[in-house]
């Protein structure tokens, strides 16, 4: 079976990446002319957490798996991808460093579009051209549940969600209110609780030394 390059991917294929999914034709064919392609083998690896935020990667063959390490250094697996999927998306807004790993478990081809400024807003500078280098900010929204939830209905639940976001009504609502839908393999309980303890971490340090304070 050949193997689609950048140039030949279909516009309804970049579109599939809710970041893009409100450009034009025009918009994602230019979009499109971006992308290079990276064959990989199983055992690659793609990033560690921790690595710089650099790239988004869209899956044309193979199979990638997304994971995180707990406290005692056990792999939990957070996603496996394969054709059509796509993962890093965060790094094309903010350059985050990356919040989990990703390993190639079955080679293919990867297509990779490296960060720079917005396809959507191709005129608004980044922060760091505007001399903001370490101005790294953005908001996100979460389903949680009381503490002593059992585990069967927080996965139920978190399926449920899961399956809505997949939904063509759900992502053109979020397209008219300007949002993006994270990435699939942003969207289990364990990658939520590894953003949390990240986000207390980070503003839990502004908090103390700016001596913030509730009215």
């Amino acid at each position: 079976m050949s193997i689609p390059t950048p140039q030949e991917m279909t516009l309804d294929a970049i579109r599939s990446v809710p970041l893009f999914a409100p450009l034009h034709d025009d918009a994602a064919a230019e979009l499109r002319d971006l992308l290079s392609t990276r064959d990989v083998i199983s055992g690659d690896v793609l990033f560690r957490a921790g690595d710089e935020g650099d790239a988004l990667y869209l899956i044309e063959s193979g199979r990638i798996r997304i994971s995180v390490k707990d406290e005692d250094e056990r792999q939990i697996v957070l996603a496996e991808l394969a054709r059509g999927d796509f993962f890093g998306e965060m790094a094309i807004i903010d350059g985050k460093q990356r919040s989990a790993d990703a390993d190639v478990i079955e080679e293919g081809r990867l297509a990779v579009l490296s960060r720079e400024r917005s396809i959507v807003l191709p005129d608004l500078a980044t922060a760091a051209e505007q001399g903001l280098a370490d101005f790294d900010v953005s908001n996100w929204f979460a389903l949680a549940l009381p503490r002593a939830t059992p585990e069967a209905i927080v996965r139920k639940l978190n399926a449920a969600t899961r399956a809505a976001l997949d939904t063509r009504e759900v992502q053109e609502q979020m397209r008219r209110i300007g949002g993006n839908l994270v990435a699939p393999e942003r969207r289990s309980p364990e990658y939520l609780q590894t953003l949390i303890a990240s986000e207390i971490a980070r503003w839990g340090a502004v908090v103390k030394q700016n001596a913030l304070a509730l009215d």
